[in-house]
């Protein structure tokens, strides 16, 4: 078999998009993956409410990272998204 022909579309394991136009990591991961964590980042003081106080507030950025690469791939900064994870 060759190496691009494992259920996956040609051009993935470059970093290029998925036919649906997300980036995707070197092992062929897009944002949706189930291995692929959201970290995110918050103000200094969302960081206090989250850290020390344990109350849910919005982040100001999300960045996806694959846990089979360890490679960050993509973000966000789009107020929809980051409504999503609170």
């Amino acid at each position: 078999m060759s190496e691009g022909s494992q259920n996956e579309p040609v051009g993935t394991r470059d970093g290029a998009a998925t036919p649906s136009g997300r980036p995707t990591c070197v092992c062929g991961h897009d944002r949706t993956h189930y291995m692929v964590s959201p970290l995110p980042t918050y103000t200094g003081w969302g960081q206090f409410w989250v850290i020390l106080v344990g109350v849910s507030t919005q982040p100001v950025r999300i960045d996806y990272h694959c846990r089979v690469c360890e490679q960050t791939f993509d973000f966000t900064e789009d107020p929809a998204v980051l409504g999503l994870h609170l």
